[in-house]
């Protein structure tokens, strides 16, 4: 549940702000960014 999309996705859709929720959030978007940069960095040096 910790993990789950939807729990933190519910709480945010409802109105409900937490801050848990958006540190979930930005995480992921942070762990996704840095994804991108590796495989085009790969990408790039191939």
């Amino acid at each position: 549940s910790q993990f789950s999309f939807t729990t933190h996705f519910d709480a945010i859709r409802r109105g409900v702000v937490d801050l848990r929720d958006l540190i979930y959030f930005v995480s992921i978007i942070v762990i996704v960014l840095m994804l991108n940069v590796v495989v085009l960095e790969s990408h790039k040096a191939s």
